[in-house]
């Protein structure tokens, strides 16, 4: 049954990943707060849309997210996200944000070595195949990519930390009402 594969698949990245990587991200929250609330905007890109456009407005995300994105300087703090090893429209990303002085959070295949380098916060999000977990017969390549939903996840999962020390400090973000 392919479908309970995907779903095994799906809930045991991030399972694991949240396990193995929770203090990691959590310490790494606190510090994407403080630089938020002293005056950094908050960008997100990724490969292939999802993390993108769930960042903000199709899950009703901070208004914060993408706002300042033609603004982009030295102190932001820009998420990448990718389902691909080493995406490179997310290398140039990450690079291009490095080199403007901003804070690069990475979601990412573990093999992504050089998205790795760019970041100062590399997640790993379990999925080295990239974007094809199973083999259908009829198809040359793997298809059912789970890294989307893992990286929408664990994008969440760091969101709602750094939202929740960024509110333990009086810096209270206004959240859109969602499009649905």
């Amino acid at each position: 049954d392919k479908s309970a594969e995907v779903l095994n698949t799906v809930i045991g990245r991030i399972g694991d990943a949240y396990r193995m990587q929770k203090d990691y991200m959590f310490d790494h929250a606190a510090t994407v707060a403080k630089m938020i609330g002293n005056g950094g905007h908050y960008h997100v890109t990724s490969d292939h849309g999802g993390v993108q456009s769930e960042a903000n407005g199709v899950a009703m995300g901070p208004m914060m997210t993408n706002a300042f994105r033609k603004e982009m300087k030295k102190g932001d703090v820009h998420l990448v996200a990718t389902i691909e090893p080493d995406s490179q429209k997310i290398i140039d990303e990450a690079k291009k944000a490095k080199d403007m002085g901003q804070f690069v959070v990475a979601i990412a295949p573990g093999n992504s070595l050089q998205i790795r380098r760019l970041s100062d916060v590399f997640i790993d999000n379990l999925g080295p195949e990239g974007g094809g977990l199973l083999s259908i017969a009829g198809f040359t390549e793997k298809v059912g990519s789970v890294n989307g939903v893992v990286n929408n996840t664990l994008m969440w999962i760091f969101t709602a930390q750094f939202i929740d020390e960024m509110v333990r400090r009086g810096w209270i973000p206004w959240f859109w009402m969602g499009f649905y």
